[in-house]
């Protein structure tokens, strides 16, 4: 093993060094969407009896990946041999995992600390069809830092659009003795008070554990649970049980408490008889009962019958992650990683489909509707917030300038919600996101949408000067932002109306006042795959004399490689510089749009980009330093934008966090980058451009809150 970390790291280094101006290759040494980890152990312990709660440590790194080829082009959805990948509705949901004993239990590694990261760093845990989960902080010793909700190990993962990223906080009984102390009751009530509306949606795991795996004393367990039950009866929240071999101990007490039998609880993990899940389903109709991965081992037999019996209304997924691991093979690929993850929570659907002969489209959605009627978490409309934000400002615009008010089909819960959780305080904030996209009014005149413009200003004044708004202009700049949301990559309204950070990567930069950042997890495997994919299909000869071409326009989305590396990547034509006596010495300048850079090639270098690589966003979001200008001005220097470069590792796929505080006019994101890798705490990059003589504060008058603002991420997250 020690060899082979040798030989990995030369190989790494070595690839570095012959990379363009000392950039790494963009996909990451081709990372494979699916890995191969070598281990030492082969397979895990799958009792019956519960929770595997205690993890030995292997004395090994068991999470080295093997570099394999990068896959082909993905073959038509009916042709996969994968059921998660011919699944027609995106609802895979994971009612109850534990992120954070995967990173500190199963990982143990610095550099992975949050989901984002995690999944970044092991793509097989992410699928388009993936909606969302539900971790659970249930040891005390481990539990979010106030003042800090969303935790930071999801901050990046719960803005992200189209994910549904949820958390719960409480005491395991494993743990019931921590809840005792002076000050736990109060710190867990704060945290689940602070996470209100931003991701906290239950109190738990919490009950009783008379298993021999667990030392503590009942009468402790007992105390720490009622503390709890009668905490989440306060805070009107719902709550995670874990009973293990204290059916009748734990019923006792919810009733002496006062549960109402018709109270949200997630009954989680059940391992006993379909006559205990009965008994448990008559006395509390409220209730779901989870059904995680031991469904699918292969003496589960009991597992196997409740689930037979079981109504599906009453049942909702999970995999207690990073504890059992489904055996449910044909449904994802296969990932080799010696842990569980949510989205293997689709395999545990399956397991279940079949025992109940029913088809698995069914069990996700009702299951996911169990989740929404005990955690009050909805099921996604069809539109994103994003786009239902647009329409907001854009009936407020109208109104503004025609004196009507314009009603539409979109839905608004997560604005409304958004609104009642703040009080319609910050509803204003929400307002000002998007004023990059609508800027004054309508022109139908306007110039067309270009994908990977900035912002797009619109006047409101007509060819006569007089301001005016017919039905069609109207239609047209509706599609325009609609298109605008749709195409580029943004950060989401929950990063910006919360003042929540999310983990990005620096990937180009002109200077600290203009430079691109690409958001990590999710979004970066998908990026990863596409390249993969385009560099797969555009290698061969046969498809580049297919989609050859002699004359583009500024716009244009094309293919192409970027310097001397092998991918092929997105790109727009800047501009077109017309050979006329060959037309092959003709040059494009490219505007790379999923990572901020700029290079002139040859038009026989360029290709027609196909129509389904274009499905994934424009993943380079320009940004400018916040509160900052240059020092001594008025331009930033050479040596400033070296030294910028240097503390962003600018290329380098090394993680910064960004906040955005502000939106310049022409709709660029002000944003505080904090680089979190330094030993000795997080480091400002604002404040070192500071320290070092390359920059200085805005004045107030220029509109900034200077370093107090500054210094809000270090603080907070």
């Amino acid at each position: 093993m020690a060899k082979q970390l040798i030989e990995d790291k030369v190989k790494e280094e070595e690839m570095m060094r012959s990379s363009v101006g000392g950039r790494q290759p963009r996909i990451k040494h081709k990372q494979p969407l699916f890995l191969n980890y070598e281990q030492e152990d082969q397979g895990e312990e799958t009792s019956l009896q519960g929770e595997q709660e205690e993890l030995k440590p292997t004395g090994l790194d068991n999470c080295m990946e093997v570099f394999v080829s990068a896959i082909s082009t993905p073959a038509p959805p009916k042709m996969s041999r994968y059921v998660i990948d011919r699944l027609s509705s995106r609802n895979i949901f994971d009612s109850h995992c534990h992120i954070d004993f995967i990173l500190d239990r199963k990982l143990r590694k610095p550099s992975l600390r949050t989901y984002s990261s995690l999944v970044d760093k092991f793509p097989a845990m992410h699928h388009a069809k993936l909606e969302g989960f539900i971790t659970n902080y249930c040891d005390p010793s481990t539990w979010p830092v106030l003042g800090t909700a969303p935790p930071r190990m999801l901050s990046s993962a719960w803005v992200s659009e189209g994910l549904s990223v949820n958390y719960t906080v409480g005491c395991h009984p494993h743990f019931a003795s921590q809840l005792l102390r002076e000050g736990a009751m109060e710190t867990l009530e704060r945290l689940l008070v602070e996470g209100r509306g931003r991701g906290c949606v239950a109190v738990g795991e919490c009950g009783l554990d008379c298993s021999r795996k667990n030392g503590v004393d009942l009468e402790d367990q007992v105390e720490a649970f009622k503390l709890q039950v009668n905490l989440a009866m306060k805070l009107n929240l719902p709550i995670v049980l874990h009973i293990r071999d204290a059916e009748k101990e734990g019923i006792q007490v919810l009733q002496e408490c006062g549960l109402p039998g018709d109270w949200p609880v997630h009954r989680h993990c059940w391992n006993d008889s379909w006559e205990s899940c009965q008994a448990w389903l008559d006395l509390f109709p409220g209730s779901v009962v989870g059904i995680t991965g031991l469904v699918t081992y292969r003496n589960a037999d009991q597992a196997r019958e409740v689930v037979r019996v079981l109504p599906l209304d009453r049942l909702v997924l999970e995999t207690d992650a990073p504890y059992f691991r489904p055996e449910y093979p044909g449904v994802l690929p296969y990932d080799n990683l010696r842990f569980a993850h949510p989205l293997q929570v689709v395999s545990v659907a399956a397991q279940i489909a079949e025992v109940k002969s029913v088809a698995l489209e069914e069990v996700l959605s009702k299951c996911r509707e169990n989740v929404a009627r005990i955690y009050r978490i909805p099921v996604p409309g069809d539109r994103m917030e994003a786009v239902v934000a647009v329409d907001n400002i854009l009936e407020d615009v109208i109104a503004s300038v025609t004196g009507n008010i314009v009603k539409t089909k979109f839905e608004c819960r997560e604005l409304k919600r958004f609104s009642d959780v703040h009080g319609g305080g910050e509803s204003k904030k929400v307002k000002t996101i998007v004023d990059h996209l609508v800027t004054k009014g309508f022109n139908s005149c306007a110039e067309p949408f270009t994908p990977g413009r900035s912002g797009h200003k619109i006047s409101t004044e007509d060819s006569d000067g007089d301001r005016s708004v017919g039905g069609d202009s109207v239609n047209e700049v509706r599609h325009l932002l609609e298109e605008a949301v749709l195409q580029v990559e943004e950060f989401s309204l929950r990063m910006i109306g919360y003042s929540v950070p999310c983990e990005v990567r620096v990937s180009a930069l002109q200077t600290p006042g203009a430079f691109w950042v690409q958001k990590i997890g999710p979004k970066s495997v998908d990026l990863d795959k596409l390249t993969q994919d385009m560099t797969e299909y555009y290698k061969e000869e046969v498809n580049q004399k297919l989609h050859s071409v002699t004359s583009v326009a500024p716009g244009d989305i094309i293919a192409c490689r970027f310097s001397s590396e092998e991918s092929f990547y997105r790109a727009k034509v800047v501009a077109f510089k017309e050979d006329s006596y060959d037309v092959t010495r003709s040059t494009v300048d490219l505007d790379f749009v999923d990572y901020g850079d700029f290079e002139e090639k040859f038009i026989s270098e360029v290709y027609e980009i196909r129509t389904d690589f274009l499905k994934l966003k424009f993943q380079a979001i320009q940004c400018s330093m916040a509160h900052l200008k240059a020092s001594p001005g008025p331009e930033w220097s050479a040596e400033a934008c070296d030294q910028f470069e240097v503390l962003t590792h600018c290329a380098m796929w090394k993680v910064v966090w960004a906040k955005v505080t502000e939106y310049q006019s022409g709709g660029v994101p002000c944003v505080e980058l904090i680089d979190t890798t330094q030993t000795g705490g997080d480091k400002n990059i604002g404040h070192e451009l500071i320290k070092l003589g390359f920059a200085s504060w805005l004045d107030k008058e220029d509109g900034s809150d200077q370093s107090d603002t500054a210094t809000t991420l270090s603080r907070d997250n």
